[in-house]
């Protein structure tokens, strides 16, 4: 690399060194500078389509990272519209459940007011709730879980016959 400083110094010239004339290396260099002018100028054109090729790749870089980006950004949305669409299905499910259960309930609300038509009143009677306090835990969760009629009559039915009231039927 330093003789090659040298070698430009000599052919270009710097303000204040000997020029290559001052040497008496003036006829002796005009083919040399040459030769190495056109050497200077191949390493500039090498470097300067060096320099093209690193920003072709950096823009090609920059290109891909901004497409990765936008595909990124198109399957996080198609994933969220997915989950949308699930969710709403299991909303649309648990609708039909609820209405469902709702429709159930009402049937067995209807077949507990034809069996025991005053069934509300002995539920809400304060005997009736300590009454089911003494029975066994299992027995009180059944009742209080259960929408079958036949369970919930039942337990009036036993009730009423345990305080001497008389059972319907």
């Amino acid at each position: 690399m330093r003789s090659l400083w040298i070698s430009i110094v000599l052919v270009c010239g710097m303000p204040g060194l000997a020029s290559a004339g001052d040497l008496g290396l003036a006829g002796g260099i005009s083919g040399a500078g040459k030769a190495m002018g056109d050497s200077l100028a191949a390493m500039q054109s090498g470097l300067i389509m060096q320099q093209m090729m690193e920003q072709q790749a950096y823009f090609q870089r920059e290109q891909d990272e901004r497409a990765y980006q936008a595909q990124r950004e198109r399957d996080a949305a198609t994933h969220q519209r997915q989950m949308e669409y699930q969710r709403a299905a299991l909303r649309s499910q648990g609708d039909i459940e609820a209405e469902r259960t709702r429709v159930l309930q009402q049937e067995a609300v209807g077949q507990l007011t034809r069996t025991h038509p005053d069934w509300k009143a002995v539920v809400d009677d304060t005997r009736y709730r300590q009454w089911l306090a003494a029975q066994p835990a299992t027995y009180q969760q059944l009742i209080n879980d259960s929408w079958d009629p036949l369970v919930i009559g039942a337990s009036i039915d036993q009730f009423r016959m345990g305080k001497g009231l008389e059972a319907r039927k």
